[in-house]
């Protein structure tokens, strides 16, 4: 059986990576690699292992997608939807059933959502399936993207994307909160590219962000930072995550980051995230190359083999190779040396003149 994962859009690259992740599997096994329709084999516990995903809109299982051509493949589309009822062995048991339908990209003549939506309706209609809009007891999404004439449709396995409620959890909504504080999309996305077996570390903390998501997310994770504030404030945080629902089991430690092993000699991480400071908010440390390389070499040291670090780091949206006022081989040098070979980056952007490069790493041997 296929199912199809609809990715929302944000960035489609880290869309693919974080679902192959997460679903343990080689991108090469996807169809539909650089579009938001990804479709493949139903795995094991899709559903379970997509549940905080931060680049999934929705999941048809089962489903799947095709290319139309032409302004009106109506015909196309009602024969090929009928088909696929049969070969997926979706059955009118008596139940009642409605089409959700979305569309991505602007309008084009023959493509309404709301149109072919009313097709699939048809279809169903024939076969004696009950309509019903308000209360169905199946529904069955439809994906409209008129970029590339590609629609995609299944059973919908989601009420609402992962990521709702987030808006609830921003920085400004905690007990403690400064400027720097980690966006929760960017917290759970690392979250998910490095988690393993063990625990995951985030070396400097801060206001804790990293680890209100991880426990909103039932990750066990371990936050250090060297200022007293922040690690007083990241607790009121987690305490507050907590009254929320929150569950994973997560703690901040006050300590030096660039000697991690000192105070934590047990080497049980198999994960690793942080966002160092930049600009204003770094004032009072070390300059940001010396930190970074100090940080890679002590997470590098605490971690177990076969684990993963991701990090944020400050760089010119419009040449990704200036990561703050130095080259992209020189940052990689920083990573190689540290004992981590970097899996993949990508640009998240911020604002005009700044964006983020997201950096997933995995441990190397080192000589």
């Amino acid at each position: 059986m296929h199912s199809v994962i609809i990715g929302s859009g944000w960035n489609i690259p880290l869309f693919y990576t974080e679902v192959s992740t997460l679903l343990k599997q080689n991108v090469d096994d996807f169809q539909g690699v650089n579009t938001r329709f990804l479709q493949l084999q139903t795995p094991v516990e899709l559903l379970k292992s997509l549940s905080s995903a931060a680049t999934v809109d929705d999941i048809y299982s089962p489903g799947t997608f095709n290319y139309f051509s032409g302004e009106n493949p109506v015909d196309e589309i009602r024969v090929n939807f009928e088909n696929w009822l049969t070969e997926a062995h979706i059955e009118n048991l008596g139940q009642s059933i409605a089409v959700r339908a979305i569309r991505i990209g602007g309008k084009k003549k023959g493509w309404s959502s709301a149109y072919l939506a009313g097709v699939l309706g048809g279809v169903l209609s024939k076969k004696s399936w009950i309509i019903d809009l308000d209360n169905p007891e199946v529904e069955i999404g439809l994906a409209i993207n008129t970029n590339n004439s590609q629609i995609a449709w299944g059973v919908k396995q989601l009420s609402q994307a992962p990521r709702q409620g987030w808006s609830k959890r921003t920085p400004t909504q905690r007990p403690f909160f400064k400027p720097v504080s980690m966006d929760p999309r960017h917290a759970i996305l690392m979250a998910n590219l490095v988690k393993g077996e063990g625990e995951i570390i985030d070396p400097m903390t801060g206001t804790g962000g990293f680890l209100v998501e991880a426990s909103f997310s039932g990750i066990s994770a371990v936050g250090i930072d060297v200022a007293e504030e922040m690690v007083a404030g990241a607790k009121l945080n987690i305490q507050w995550a907590k009254e929320n629902g929150a569950t994973g089991k997560v703690e901040v430690i006050q300590g030096d980051s660039t000697k991690l092993s000192s105070f934590l000699p047990q080497k049980n991480f198999t994960g690793v995230v942080f966002d160092p400071p930049y600009g204003r908010n770094s004032q009072g440390t070390e300059s940001l190359s010396v930190l970074f390389a100090k940080i890679l070499s002590a997470s590098r040291e605490v971690v177990d083999v076969d684990s993963k670090l991701a990090c944020l780091l400050p760089c010119t949206p419009s040449d990704p190779n200036q990561v703050h006022g130095r080259t992209w081989d020189e940052v990689e040098v920083d990573f190689i040396s540290s004992g981590w070979e970097v899996l993949g980056k990508w640009v998240l952007p911020v604002h005009a003149s700044l964006g983020r490069l997201l950096v997933l790493s995995k441990t190397k041997d080192l000589e």
